[in-house]
């Protein structure tokens, strides 16, 4: 499967949970998020279609341009927010960048959210804990 750059509203999406949802806690348990958004869901978008694009030259060697992101509130559930967030991260594996912080926290913070949904299934809530 070929790696590409995702379109604007998967950002979008991604930009609008993290800038709605998690303000509060980005700062504590996901600090490399918190650094690429300090407030600004401009900025965070930015960052985040900036690790697509440079994963996406280091694998072809291109040297794609960086569009100017600006930020569209794009409310989703957390099920579509997750598999945006999971197809961001896979084309997003190309040469260094599933080593920086900044995909590792993206990458946690899919995980705490599949986490989150599965909480939510009443088949979970009906299972024995232990």
């Amino acid at each position: 499967m070929s790696a590409y750059i995702v379109g604007k509203e998967t950002i979008d999406r991604i930009v609008t949970f993290i800038h709605g949802k998690l303000i509060d806690t980005i700062y504590h348990y996901y600090p490399a998020i918190s650094d690429a958004y300090k407030g600004e869901p401009n900025k965070l978008g930015q960052n985040l279609w900036a690790m697509n694009v440079r994963a996406i030259d280091q694998r072809y060697g291109e040297n794609n341009p960086l569009n100017l992101y600006k930020y569209k509130c794009q409310p989703e559930s957390k099920v579509q927010v997750y598999k945006s967030l999971r197809g961001f991260l896979y084309q997003c594996m190309e040469g260094d960048v599933p080593k920086s912080q900044l995909f590792k926290d993206m990458d946690r913070l899919a995980n705490d959210l599949a986490g989150e949904i599965v909480g939510e299934l009443p088949a979970y809530k009906r299972a024995e804990w232990a």
